[in-house]
């Protein structure tokens, strides 16, 4: 009995403590909640009470900061003087049990004043933490974003040479361990959204054309602080306000005439003083700019083709280093060259094809080496403009599948661990697994359909060895879309062709 209960307190445990400092008061709880197999996802509602002591004194709480781990997450948060109500969310597939803790650190403060001296967890009492940079009395609101530095508004980013990186920088008084960037065009069109957990990103200056850009961040609050400033105000998102839109302008200066081309166009690059990104359709004829030693004639068959728009790989895709890769590319016209080439004096392969697509073995890339390409269309002797030149690296099938790994389950990255697994999918070795990870990567955001699609090509192959995982996956697919019938046709298959397995097992049930 004795056993039973200790294993029953093991559910949930909470740990409680208060720490007290001349201006602040620290109440910290540890919840743990665990739910079993064969459950769905369960929701647990608590409350944490202001400890009587220190209500009779006059403490109000005024902030809190939260940190989960496993399963948890927490939901429909409300801080009142004397209480925290909170939910903690435990999420899980329906054969597997699943843990969680929820770290909660209430802050209190006498008087309700908001204005008190942050606690200094260097020697336990109140003011400035080590090193200085916060003003005594000071607070800090969680929806307050962080503060963009560079580039700063107005200001003017030249890129003037290839593969020449923007770097984006701000700063934050929380000093937040993860935040989120947003980088797009005047008129909205996304350029680049990404998480990062320091205070700085660089991106590949190719992704950017002359013209006006912004960009914003904001900070996540679940991630937690590398300070211990109180936060102000009752309710907390999970991230910051994103700043104010920063506006900057690119201007490109990596032009010049190319007398190698067979004909036009030349090379433009976007001189911002003869700004001819897509000429001739944007310039006036029939003058022409002077560059360089210039003076260069105008083409004798002025160019109307429009340029095709570059697909597939994508921009800074990361591809296996076994079977073909696909370059693939949309665009009107019957005829397209399509270049790819390491630098600018090494050009692997100049193609001209007859579709919007060319396969190509990987083994005529090297594994560890960073490639670009780009494509035009043809029409006899005339050429459009080449697209601009995206840059992808060719890795080897097991420096692929690590790097897969680690982007869906150390980073929880779907989308990135998506996108290194497609290229592994015709993979002999990696294959079957690749296909499996991927659905798995679709089912975390809920695209219970593509999972499904994706798991079926596994099952065509009766040898497969991961014909286990992917029964198991689509009785789950089809559990969440609530087709009993369908879940339990799998579930039989997953009976008869894997008996005594734990997958079996727990496949059983939803027969029964």
């Amino acid at each position: 009995m004795k056993r039973r209960l200790s294993i029953l307190m093991l559910a949930l445990i909470l740990i409680f403590a208060v720490t007290a400092t001349a201006n602040v008061q620290q109440i910290r709880k540890s919840i743990t909640k665990k739910v079993g197999a064969f459950h769905d996802s369960k929701d647990f509602k608590e409350a944490i009470h202001m400890p009587f002591n220190l209500k009779s004194q006059g403490y109000v709480f005024n902030s809190r900061t939260i940190s989960t781990s496993g399963d948890a997450s927490v939901r429909n948060e409300s801080l009142t003087p004397d209480t925290f109500y909170f939910t903690i969310h435990i999420g899980k597939a329906f054969f597997k049990s699943a843990k969680g803790t929820v770290n909660v650190t209430l802050y209190a403060s006498k008087g309700g004043n908001t204005g008190y001296v942050p606690y200094n967890p260097s020697n336990g009492s109140g003011g400035n933490p080590p090193g200085g940079g916060w003003t005594n009395g000071g607070t800090i609101n969680a929806n307050t974003p962080p503060t963009p530095t560079t580039p700063s508004n107005g200001q003017r980013v030249i890129i003037e040479r290839p593969n020449q990186n923007v770097t984006f920088q701000w700063g934050d008084r929380l000093k937040g361990k993860q935040f989120k960037i947003r980088i797009y065009t005047e008129n909205g069109h996304k350029i680049k959204e990404k998480t990062v957990s320091r205070m700085r990103y660089s991106i590949d200056g190719d992704k950017f054309h002359s013209g006006v850009y912004k960009w914003q961040v904001a900070r996540n609050n679940r991630a937690g602080f590398l300070t211990d400033i109180p936060l102000i105000g009752n309710a907390f998102s999970d991230w910051s306000n994103y700043t104010t839109p920063t506006l900057f302008r690119v201007e490109r200066r990596d032009y010049g005439y190319n007398p190698n081309e067979p004909n036009y166009p030349w090379n433009w690059g976007d001189n911002p003083n003869h700004p001819a990104p897509n000429y001739p359709g944007s310039a006036p004829a029939p003058t022409y700019p002077n560059y360089g030693n210039g003076n260069q004639p105008a083409p004798s068959n002025p160019n109307t083709l429009q340029t095709p728009t570059p697909n597939s790989p994508a921009r800074d895709a990361v591809l296996a280093a076994s079977g073909n890769i696909n370059f693939a590319w949309s665009g009107s016209g019957s005829q397209f060259e399509v270049k790819v080439f390491e630098n600018v004096a090494s050009t692997m392969i100049q193609q001209t094809v007859s579709g919007r697509s060319l396969s190509v073995p990987a083994s005529r890339f090297q594994a560890g080496k960073t490639y670009k390409w780009q494509v035009r269309s043809k029409s006899g002797n005339m050429y459009s403009p080449y697209s601009p030149a995206y840059r992808f690296k060719v890795q080897n099938s097991r420096d692929q599948m690590r790097d897969a790994l680690e982007a869906q389950y150390d980073y929880r990255d779907n989308d990135l661990a998506i996108q290194k697994l497609e290229s592994l999918q015709q993979d002999e070795e990696f294959g079957g697994q690749a296909t499996i990870m991927k659905a798995e990567a679709l089912m975390d955001q809920s695209k219970y359909v593509d999972a499904i699609k994706e798991l079926q090509k596994v099952l065509k192959d009766r040898e497969s060895k991961d014909r286990k995982k992917a029964l198991y996956n689509l009785v789950n697919c089809y559990v969440e879309l609530g087709n009993k019938s369908m879940a339990s046709m799998y579930a039989k298959k997953l009976v008869e062709e894997f008996p005594g397995s734990s997958e079996a097992v727990e496949a059983s049930n939803i027969i029964k």
